[in-house]
């Protein structure tokens, strides 16, 4: 089978994989180039930011590796933690030279031990076959099944049904059973597919199957009219009993010429958005509220770097469940300041930190480690707003590609029945007009309630996954929610 020919819904199923690859590829770009600006050979100590000293290799309360030196800021004696990357661990009491942090004297590491490029590969080799994983994976599958499809191998009959799986209303799942099997009987074995044909759900239909019809084999099913193209290896499902309907023939719905009328305005897209625009717009607001006050509070803290008293605190104690750290600066004993902090926890009482005091309200202060962080306010402000973006996204894009269906087709007369309303949809299942469910779709504007199905023009595949567009046969449109969907039914 060539290319060409593969079906919407196999084409749609590759290029859902592609988002995995590109993001992961956009991160690592980002990782890479940190690592060459870091690793260039002008990248030096800076004196604004780190210091260089000497001290020796000890081993601290906890048997951990340790250097004891002074910090030619605080002129204190401290121990802080080694942890060597790209170097072997020194000796204990031998001397070594270390970078430290100018604000942080715990934060240091060995002089010559800089990481190279190399260092970091084999994570991010990791992470690069990680989020192309799925995508090889699918294509290594669609070929399997697209030499299989025209493999000259015997095919034998079975029957084949068609229900929901768990969690997922836009796949559907095949089971696979023998021509005797009695109803309630568990299946051979069951696999995911892409495209179902128009096939009924809720009941048996022979199939023709070629592959391995057991758990984890390759199989690929066909009805009298189309390949129900597995999304994967079969698998076992003893909890999905033979329905209590069938075998019937499957009876795609019947072709027509066009669409009966015009598909819904742009008020009706409106209807379908409003709530996901709305969700867009709050999730606006809160960001540009964050972000402003955000700016204020950089601002503020800027003000204080520039104009603040540079001296050294040191630690007496942690307040406002570990948000503040206070601290004793000067040769008063009396001055106190207090600082706020992620953790303060993360600083010992008893070590000398640089600090910046409020000349204004000495008992204000902020820590050189811990400069005004702008980023993660107003990044945990946008997560709401890219989540809302991207569901407001995916629903103008489905409605995009029920717009399309509705225009090229093809298009199929059909009836509807209600299979279930709440307060914002009615779920409408498509028929081929013999109470056979050939999909289900959901439409926020049709208030129809009853058992009388209704007559209706479907375009698109009109099968679970696909674009698909409705409308009355009188010409009237139904404004559709989303892509057709798996219907649930229950045997009996």
């Amino acid at each position: 089978m060539r290319r060409r020919q593969r079906p919407p819904s196999v084409v749609r199923y590759l290029r859902s994989s592609l988002g995995l690859p590109l993001a992961t590829f956009l991160l690592l770009a980002f990782f890479v180039q940190e690592d060459v600006r870091y690793l260039r050979d002008d990248a030096v100590v800076d004196p604004a930011e780190e210091v260089r000293a000497t001290g020796r290799v000890v081993r601290d309360e906890e048997g951990l590796l340790a250097v004891r030196y002074r910090h030619p800021v605080t002129t204190q004696v401290v121990t802080a933690h080694l942890h060597p990357v790209a170097v072997p661990p020194p000796e204990v009491g031998t001397s070594v030279r270390v970078v430290a942090e100018r604000s942080d004297p715990l934060f240091v590491a060995l002089e010559d031990d800089r990481p190279t490029l190399a260092y970091n590969l084999p994570v991010y080799l990791a992470l690069a076959l990680a989020g192309a994983l799925p995508l090889v994976l699918r294509r290594l599958n669609v070929r399997r099944v697209e030499r299989l499809v025209a493999a000259a191998e015997p095919a034998f009959s079975m029957l084949g049904a068609l229900s929901r799986p768990r969690f997922r209303r836009r796949r559907s799942e095949l089971h696979l059973y023998a021509l005797d099997a009695a109803a309630g009987a568990g299946p051979v074995c069951s696999v995911p597919v892409l495209s179902t044909g128009q096939a009924p759900f809720g009941a048996t239909f022979p199939v023709e199957v070629k592959g391995r019809p057991r758990p984890l084999g390759c199989v690929v099913a066909r009805t009298t009219t189309a390949v129900l193209w597995p999304a994967g290896q079969a698998r076992v499902r003893a909890d999905h009993g033979r329905p209590v309907r069938g075998p019937v023939c499957v009876r795609p719905l019947r072709a027509t010429v066009g669409p009966p009328g015009p598909w819904p305005s742009a008020g009706a897209r409106l209807g379908v958005l409003g709530v996901r625009f709305a969700a867009v717009l709050a999730a606006t607001i809160l960001f540009t509220v964050v972000a402003a006050i955000t700016v204020a509070g950089a601002e503020a803290a800027r003000r204080l770097e520039r104009s603040g008293v540079a001296t050294v605190g040191e630690v007496v104690g942690h307040e406002h469940d570990d948000t503040v750290v206070v601290l004793r600066y000067g040769d008063e004993p009396g001055a106190v300041t207090r600082a706020p902090a992620d953790f303060a926890s993360w600083y010992p009482r008893g070590i000398r930190f640089p600090i910046r005091v409020d000349p204004d309200d000495p008992t204000r202060a902020r820590l050189d480690a811990e400069p005004y962080d702008a980023t993660e306010p107003v990044v945990s402000a946008a997560v709401p707003l890219v989540v809302a973006l991207y569901f407001f996204l995916a629903r103008v894009h489905s409605w995009r590609g029920n717009a399309a269906a509705a225009e090229a087709g093809p298009w199929w007369e059909a009836s509807a029945k209600v299979l279930a309303t709440s307060e914002v949809t009615t779920t409408l299942g498509i028929t081929n007009g013999e109470n056979e469910l050939v999909c289900a779709v959901r439409t926020p504007s049709l208030h129809h309630q009853g058992d009388q199905e209704l007559l209706v023009v479907a375009a698109g595949e009109s099968e679970p996954g696909a674009p698909v567009a409705l409308w009355e046969r009188t010409g009237a449109p139904i404004t559709v929610a989303g892509p057709a969907e798996a219907p649930e039914v229950r045997d009996g």
